[in-house]
């Protein structure tokens, strides 16, 4: 709208000032009055006061301009555009245009625009709030608060985003409460709350009152919530006007300032009134409240903060100051007779009943009476209560249940008044019980039973005999306690039968009897008598080893194999008692006959076994069955003197495995345990899973393990040892055992088929082969004739699927001793675990079905009994060791080098470069090649490319790199042990190709690159550290430095960079204080190529890899074309 135009409309001439008060520049409601019409501006009003039809309100600035721009809600679901133009210097609204038709139709602005200018308003009024703020604390501006301005942030052509109402409103509270603290220094802890509690009939209401001297009523409580929440300024009067926080409020007062703040969250939507604004849509406002209507809760809520011990109460017109005791108030009870019965009166007052307490109102005084639920006291309240009078009338024959049941209990709560009524008169006479049982069937027993009131007797199960005098109280206790042994009724002969349930009536003959005899006189017919409990001599349980399997044999007594069955048969179905074949009953809660049940049943014994002459157990579940038999403390048991020495040995102290003196020098103390472990099991004839954290050295122990065994055996002995591992894990195996056990011939089973099938077939007695999972797959015909001393199973985690051929694959394998290695030997389900004893013990578990059934599924129905035979049964067979465990055994910080070795075609193009680069050397001289240094460094960082992935120079280049897969192995390892993970690279591109693997594994990460901001930047430091995302990636040069990410404990430089210091500052984002686990730092090297050189080359030229790094160095001369050459390799 142009300028002429906008004067017109509200008929101003160009360059005429804005009415009004100067408000430091700021726009005023008499202004926006003026510009349109009354009907219009309260519409207006009303539209800005929902504080919702109001959107996307923004101001920006252009010179000395504010520029508006809103979206308002208008009639019928319609949205109107609302603009405007104000002049701060001026002090005038230049031009304000709306899209409505009312805006063209009217002369003056519409309730659209009025709306936004009033929303305007209060924004200057904001505005103007935070620089006095500034200007009082002298603290240092906001960037968004430019010099002379509120705020207005300055527009280059594009509309900005504006605070969001809930953050701006949040904003405005806190530089309140900031002013408060200033402003009203003098009024903190002067304010008091006054309570005021007026009495009505059926509920209560309490109002408020505030001031320092002078008090003033709080006319609406929402209001003053209100401003104690958002930390609002309030004239109550002349003498009172503060800034509402709750430190202004006396200490006493403060807890009535919380309650009304809780009350008025909990109760504002009960007060909120709809209304339907015409021509412009729905909204809503906030009914006034000036007392809170309390019933027995509330009252009790209030009283549990009210900090005085006098309240002023207001009772049927009377104000009076009354004592608030917090006990019983000693209650009158009257009992008063009358014609055909008795009258109760209880003397509580007005009466509220709350949750925990109830709230009496009587003679000046507020008693808070604790309840006791389930008491004849609480009882007749909750009468009186529900009747809504004090009194109650009880007839004249149900008195004797009220004298001999409830009067003497109620009595010890309360004095008792009476009048014309005497107890004794209606106390029933003590009643004497006898119970005649019977066995007419062998499997049902029979009941009568009696009441004896001097010489009259009264069967119970006849109700209609006398009642007024007798006990029907105490003889309904009676037969509380017969009904659950009972399950039928014979109406002929008037008795209870218990019939067709054999456990129970056996149960009934040892216990019930027994029970019965303290409640009176039990007489049992001579067909019960003949029913006997049989006594248990002897149980005894025979074990043998022989080789590889156990034999077990059993007996109890006399009872022969079949009945032997059939009662460990009843042990099964969770039964008390057996009935013999002679009749007699079997306790089966026998310590005996118990723990023999036990150790059969943790055994995996079944009752078709039992049937057998003799039990035949793997000889492995040897240390278990010994395990079982020492907690049996009834049980007799006899063992043979193998299975004896086989136990002894697996119990001897470690320390008696003896470890050579140059092993021992490298190994930490934990991993020496670790080594004489495994040594011990191969002595004892075990297998086993070493089943450390990451990061703990299970390669390292292995290797060690292996050189003892070397050692020990002789030139002709069979120590060959297979070591099946993931092909990226292959080559880091053949390092490692070339660093510390140079001295064991070590073979790596690659090439094409038939070199494989060569080196397989012609491999030495004491030879160590690794291979991959893959390629035994791929060649297990091969190893048919060979048998294996030992064979190491590494991240076993890649036969939990018994099914697979990797796992088929490695069972073929013949070898004395079987050892797995992994973090993770139950990553999601227990037949993980089974798989894994399978190849390694298969008789331990049995087969899959059986585990199932007897382990696995209990333990998912949350079994811990069953759970805890699982861990007794693994716990000598697990060797695990966790990093917060042997933290005083470990440095701060590991570092590993893990090798990878190229895919041929990555190879192939790795060494082309070489080749290409090594001809452009040697045909210069000194001077050529200190002129072509910056072409060399671009050379060489295309090679260390290369070994990332050849895709980083090669678009067309589609294979996963072998670096990529060992990463991805380990982030996946270290993501299913619950460890985080920094990525690092030199390289951004590489970065984006690995988050591409990344997601295509569903796994959650960051990335953290040059291009991202700062802001962003600790944002994401902060999530990270606070969530449960696993990977965080990072370019080496933009998180090197600066960032506290001890939410991990895994490092892994994808690239070694030149400077191993700049290395070592990326390591110590996660190396630092605040750091609580040690921190695994794996540096991925390509084998055979510029990595693998550097590497070595480090600590011997440390200068010449940081003049390579920083690029200084290559004029400085420091290192020499021969020396770069030696780097190529």
């Amino acid at each position: 709208m142009r300028y002429i135009e906008w004067c017109h409309k509200i008929k101003k001439k160009p360059g005429d000032k804005a009415q009004g008060k100067d408000l430091d520049k700021m726009i005023t409601k008499q202004q926006i009055k003026q510009m349109t019409s009354s009907r219009f501006y309260e519409r207006g009003k009303q539209i800005y006061s929902t504080g919702w039809m109001i959107e996307k309100f923004s101001v920006g600035r252009e010179d000395n301009l504010d520029l508006l721009e809103a979206a308002v809600e208008g009639s019928y679901g319609n949205s109107y555009f609302v603009s405007g133009v104000y002049d701060t210097e001026t002090e005038e609204i230049v031009e304000i245009q709306c899209e409505c038709p009312a805006y063209w139709e009217y002369d003056g602005i519409c309730k659209h625009c009025v709306a936004v200018l009033l929303e305007y308003e209060d924004y200057c009024r904001r505005q103007k709030l935070l620089s006095e703020y500034v200007l009082n604390t002298g603290k240092k501006a906001s960037p968004m608060l430019a010099p002379g301005r509120y705020g207005a942030q300055k527009t280059e052509g594009t509309r900005q985003r504006t605070t969001d109402r809930e953050a701006r409103e949040l904003l405005e509270s806190l530089s309140r409460q900031k002013q408060g603290h200033i402003r009203e220094k003098d009024m903190e802890g002067t304010v008091e709350l006054e309570s005021h509690l007026k009495l009505e009939r059926d509920h209560a209401e309490v109002s408020f009152r505030i001031g320092r001297n002078q008090k003033y009523v709080v006319k609406d409580i929402f209001e003053l919530a209100g401003d104690i929440k958002d930390h609002r300024e309030h004239s109550y009067g002349k003498k009172l006007d503060f800034i509402h926080n709750l430190e202004t409020f006396t200490e006493k007062s403060r807890p009535l300032a919380e309650y009304i703040l809780d009350w008025a969250k909990e109760n504002r939507k009960y007060y909120m009134q709809k209304v339907y604004y015409r021509n412009f849509g729905r909204g809503s406002y906030m009914e006034k409240c000036k007392e809170i209507s309390m019933d027995g809760y509330e009252l009790e809520r209030f009283f549990q903060v009210y900090p005085e011990d006098r309240i002023i109460v207001q009772e049927k017109g009377t104000e009076e100051n009354w004592q608030i005791i917090r006990q019983e108030p000693g209650m009158k009870l009257h009992l008063t007779g009358k014609d055909g019965g008795l009258e109760i009166k209880l003397e509580i007052g007005q009466c509220f009943t709350g949750k925990n307490q109830r709230i009496s109102f009587q003679n000046g005084k507020i008693f808070l009476i604790p309840r006791e639920r389930d008491t004849p006291l609480e009882g007749l309240l909750e009468c009186l209560e529900e009747k809504r009078q004090n009194t109650l009338f009880i007839q004249e024959k149900d008195l004797p249940v009220f004298c001999s049941a409830f009067l003497p209990e109620v009595s010890s709560y309360a004095k008792i008044r009476r009048k014309n009524f005497r107890e004794e008169e209606y106390i029933l006479p003590e009643a004497a019980f006898r119970f005649y049982l019977d066995m007419p069937r062998q499997d049902q027993i029979s009941c009568r039973p009696v009441a004896v009131y001097g010489e009259t007797d009264y069967n119970l199960l006849r109700g209609d005999q006398e009642p007024s005098k007798r006990d029907l109280f105490h003889e309904a206790e009676i037969q509380e306690f017969l009904t659950p042994w009972f399950n039928a009724f014979d109406p002929k002969e008037e008795q209870l039968v218990l019939t067709g349930d054999e456990e129970k009536l056996l149960q009934f003959v040892t216990e019930g009897i027994e029970k019965l005899k303290e409640l009176g006189e039990v007489f049992v017919s001579e067909n019960l008598r003949k029913l006997k409990l049989h006594r248990t001599n002897s149980v005894t349980a025979g074990i043998s080893l022989s080789g590889n399997l156990m034999e077990l044999q059993v007996s109890a007594d006399n009872f022969s194999r079949k009945e032997l069955a059939e009662i460990f048969s009843a042990y099964r179905q969770k039964k008390k008692y057996y009935r013999l074949q002679d009749g007699e009953v079997l306790d089966l809660r026998d310590p005996k006959l118990q723990e023999l049940y036990e150790l059969l049943n943790d055994l995996g014994i079944r009752e078709k076994d039992l049937e057998k002459p003799h039990i035949q157990l793997p000889g492995c579940r040897a240390l278990y069955v010994e395990e079982q038999i020492e907690c049996r403390t009834h049980l007799e048991v006899r063992e043979n003197q193998e299975l004896k020495e086989k136990v002894r040995a697996m119990d001897e102290d470690l320390e008696e495995e003896r470890i050579p003196g140059d092993l021992d020098r490298i190994l930490r103390e934990y991993q020496k345990t670790g080594v004489k472990w495994l040594c011990r099991l191969k002595k004892c004839g075990f297998d086993g899973i070493l089943a450390d954290d990451m990061g703990l050295g299970k390669t390292l122990q292995v290797i060690a393990f292996l050189v003892i065994q070397y050692r020990k055996t002789g030139e002709e002995e069979n120590c060959r040892t297979l070591i099946v591992t993931p092909a990226s894990l292959v080559y880091n195996w053949l390092s490692e055992l070339e660093r510390f056990a140079p001295e064991l011939p070590v073979r790596a089973v690659a090439g094409n088929a038939r070199e494989r099938e060569t080196w397989i077939k012609n491999a030495g007695k004491r030879e160590v082969l690794v291979t991959s999972y893959d390629l035994l797959k791929r060649d297990i015909s091969f190893y048919r004739d060979l048998d294996f001393s030992c064979q190491i199973l590494d991240e076993a985690q890649y036969i939990k699927n018994h099914s697979t051929q990797a796992a088929r694959a490695v069972r073929r394998i013949r070898s004395q001793f079987r050892a797995a290695l992994t973090g993770t030997p139950v990553e999601n389900r227990l037949s993980e675990l089974w798989s894994i004893f399978y190849y390694l013990m298969p008789g331990f578990f049995g087969l899959y079905p059986s585990f199932r059934r007897d382990f696995e599924q209990p333990i998912i129905r949350q079994d811990t009994q069953t759970a805890r035979k699982l861990q007794k049964m693994v716990r000598p067979f697990i060797l695990r060791r966790l990093k917060k465990d042997v933290l005083k055994d470990l440095p701060d910080k590991l570092e590993k080098n893990t090798y990878v070795k190229l895919e041929p075609e990555q190879q192939r193009i790795y060494d082309a470069h070489v080749q290409r680069l090594k001809m452009f050397m040697e045909k210069q001289n000194e001077e050529e090649f200190k002129n072509a240094k910056l072409q060399i460094l671009a050379e060489l960082t295309k090679l260390r490319q290369i070994c990332c992935c050849p895709g980083l120079l090669y678009e067309n280049y589609l294979p996963i790199s072998a670096k990529e897969s060992l990463c991805l192995e380990l982030i996946n390892n270290a993501a299913a042990g619950g460890h985080k993970v920094l990525l690092f690279s030199q390289f951004t591109t590489m970065l984006d190709q690995l988050c591409k693997r990344l997601d295509q594994g569903k796994i959650p990460y960051y990335l953290l690159t040059g291009s991202v901001s700062k802001e962003k930047r600790q944002e994401m430091v902060k999530v990270f550290q606070e969530d449960d995302t696993p990977v965080f990636c990072i370019s080496l040069k933009a998180g090197g430095t600066g960032l506290n990410l001890t939410a991990a404990d895994i490092v892994i430089h994808y690239d070694p960079w030149w400077n191993t210091a700049v290395q070592d500052q990326a390591t110590d984002r996660a190396h630092r204080i605040g750091q609580e686990n040690v921190v695994n730092v794996y540096r991925l090297v390509a084998k055979g190529t510029i990595e693998e050189n550097i590497i070595r080359l480090q600590d011997q030229k440390r200068q010449l890899a940081d003049s390579i790094l920083s690029g200084d160095g290559m004029s400085s001369g420091t290192f020499d074309k021969e020396e770069l050459l030696e780097l190529l390799g």
